[in-house]
C-alpha cells in the first residue's frame, strides 16, 4: 500500500494546530486553489464518526467523496499529542486514510505530520502520486503562514479578542478567502445577503444579514454586535466593457450604495468599530515608472475620478467611534478567478505574453496577502484612511508574463498589442489594463506588516503548486 508523509515544525503549540484544523473553514482554507473541489455536506464538528461529503473534479467528471473522521484527540492526554484521521468511506480511490498528527515539541512548538496511505484503481497511482507532494507543500505553508499572522496580530493591543465581522461580497474571490481565514482563526463571520426590496431586509437566515443594497436597509437585529464590516460587493471594473452604462452602474454600486450602507450602520445602537471598503489602484492612472504611495495625487481621466469618488464614499463612514479604511486594491492573483484565472488557459497553451510593450508596471497582490491585509485592518487600530493593498515589489508586465510562464513551464513571449485590447475591451478599459502604476504599500510597510509573497515568482509558485 503506497504511503506519503510530510512533516513540518511550526512555531505554535499542538493545541493551536488542533484548533486550527478543527475550526469551521479549515477544509476550504487548506484546499489548494488549483483543485476542483465542491463541498456538498460540510463537517459539522471534528469528532469521532462525523462525516463530510464533497465532490472532486477528475478530468471532466465530478466524483463524490465521503470521509469519516476517527481517532480524534485534542491533545489533553498525557503525551500531549493531538490529531485525527479521515478515512474515505466512498470515493474515487480504492482506499484512503489520512492521519493528521500534531506532536508537541519543546518551547511551545509542535510538529505537523500528515501521513496518507492509499490504494487506487489501475493507473490511478500515476495521478495521485505526483499530486500529494504539491498539495501538502501548499497546505503546510498556508498553515504556517496563517498561524504566524495570528500570532503577530495577537501581540497587538486587544489583538487576541474574537471579532464578529460582517462581509458584503463574501462569495466573491476575495470574500471567500477572507471568510475562510477569519473562521479558521476563530472569528465569527456574518455574510450580508442581498434581498429584493427594503421590506425584506428584516428577516435573515441564521448567521447572515439580509441587505437591500439600493436603500442600504439591513436586518438590524442580525447586525447587532458587529465589530467590523468589510464591504467588497459590487461589479468588477475589469469585467466587460467600461462603457457609459457600466460606469453609471459602477457609480451606483460603489458610491451611492456604499454611502447608503454606511448610513444604516451608523444608526445601529452600537456601530461597528471599523468599516473597511474596497477601492482601487485605478486612482493613480497611468504614471510610468513613478513610485506611487498613499500620499501621491490622483491621476487624470474618468477612471481615476471615479476611483477617487469611490474611496471618498468609503472614508465618509469615519466618526468619532468608527474607524474607516479604504483599500486601494491591486490586481488580485488567484487561479480561482480574477485576472490570473482568465489568462491561465492562454499561458498553459504557450500563447501568453506581456500586454502592450511590456514596460508598464503591474500593481499586483496575492489573494492570501489580500485577506491578510483586511484582517490586519480589522484588528490593528493604526490602520486608518487610505491604504494601498498591493505587494511590496511591483513588476513590469514583461516580468509578470515571464514569471507566470516560468511557473507553468511554458513560453510567454507573445505580446498582446494595444489595438487588440481596445477592440476586445473597449477604448477606456483597453487603455486601463496597459496603464503603468508602480504602487507600493507604504502605509503597511511602515506598520511592519509582513507579506507572505513579496515577489511574484514566489506567489505563482505557491498558488500554482510549482514551488520546491
Amino acid at each position: 500500500m503506497p504511503t506519503f508523509e510530510r512533516v513540518t515544525d511550526v512555531d505554535r503549540s499542538a493545541a493551536d494546530l488542533f484548533r486550527y484544523h478543527a475550526a469551521p473553514g479549515a477544509f476550504e482554507r487548506l484546499t489548494p486553489p488549483w483543485d476542483d473541489v465542491e463541498i456538498v455536506e460540510p463537517l459539522r464538528r471534528l469528532a469521532d464518526g462525523e462525516v463530510a461529503m464533497f465532490k472532486v473534479g477528475v478530468g471532466p467528471a465530478k466524483l463524490r467523496w465521503v470521509a469519516r473522521h476517527e481517532q480524534v484527540r485534542d491533545g489533553s492526554a498525557a503525551d500531549g499529542v493531538a490529531g485525527f484521521d479521515d478515512v474515505m468511506v466512498s470515493g474515487p480511490a480504492s482506499s484512503w486514510r489520512h492521519e493528521h498528527r500534531f506532536e508537541p515539541l519543546p518551547n511551545g512548538r509542535a510538529r505537523l505530520r500528515d501521513r496518507i496511505t492509499w490504494t487506487a484503481p489501475p493507473g490511478g497511482g500515476l495521478v495521485v502520486g505526483p499530486m500529494l507532494p504539491r498539495m501538502f507543500r501548499f497546505r503546510h505553508r498556508r498553515t504556517q503562514d496563517d498561524l504566524a499572522l495570528d500570532a503577530a496580530l495577537r501581540a497587538l493591543p486587544d489583538g487576541a479578542r474574537r471579532r464578529v465581522v460582517g462581509i458584503t461580497g463574501a462569495s466573491g474571490l476575495i470574500g471567500r478567502e477572507l471568510t475562510a481565514l477569519l473562521r479558521v482563526l476563530g472569528h465569527e463571520v456574518r455574510p450580508f445577503v442581498r434581498v429584493a426590496d427594503a421590506a425584506a431586509a428584516t428577516s435573515s437566515r441564521p448567521g447572515t444579514i439580509a441587505w437591500h443594497p439600493g436603500s442600504g436597509a439591513i436586518d438590524v437585529a442580525a447586525a447587532a454586535g458587529l465589530d467590523a464590516v468589510v464591504h467588497l460587493a459590487g461589479e468588477s471594473i475589469a469585467d466587460g466593457r467600461l462603457d457609459d452604462e457600466k460606469q453609471a452602474r459602477l457609480r451606483r454600486q460603489r458610491v451611492d450604495q456604499t454611502r447608503a450602507l454606511w448610513g444604516t450602520l451608523a444608526g445601529l445602537a452600537r456601530p461597528p468599530a471599523v468599516v473597511i471598503g474596497a477601492a482601487a489602484v485605478g486612482f493613480y492612472g497611468d504614471r510610468g515608472a513613478e513610485i506611487l504611495d498613499e500620499q501621491s495625487p490622483v491621476g487624470r481621466g474618468p477612471l481615476s475620478d471615479f476611483c477617487a469618488a469611490w474611496e471618498q464614499a468609503v472614508l465618509a463612514a469615519a466618526t468619532s467611534t468608527t474607524r474607516a479604511v479604504a483599500l486601494r486594491i491591486g490586481i488580485v492573483q488567484s487561479p480561482r478567478g480574477g485576472a490570473l484565472g482568465r489568462v491561465l488557459p492562454i499561458f498553459k497553451a504557450g500563447l501568453g505574453g506581456p500586454l502592450g510593450d511590456g514596460r508598464g508596471f503591474v500593481p499586483w497582490i496575492a489573494v492570501d496577502d489580500m485577506a491578510d491585509v483586511i484582517l490586519r485592518a480589522i484588528v490593528d487600530t493604526r490602520v486608518v484612511g487610505v491604504v494601498n493593498a498591493t505587494a511590496p515589489v511591483p513588476v513590469t508586465q514583461r516580468d509578470q508574463a515571464r514569471a507566470l510562464g516560468a511557473a507553468l513551464g511554458r513560453p510567454a513571449v507573445l505580446p498582446v498589442p494595444r489595438f487588440a485590447l481596445k477592440a476586445v475591451l473597449g477604448a477606456e478599459l483597453g487603455a486601463h489594463v496597459v496603464e503603468s502604476m508602480r504602487v507600493v504599500p507604504r502605509a503597511l510597510l511602515d506598520l511592519g506588516h509582513c507579506f507572505r509573497h513579496a515577489t511574484i515568482d514566489d506567489a505563482y509558485a505557491h498558488l500554482l503548486g510549482t514551488g520546491d
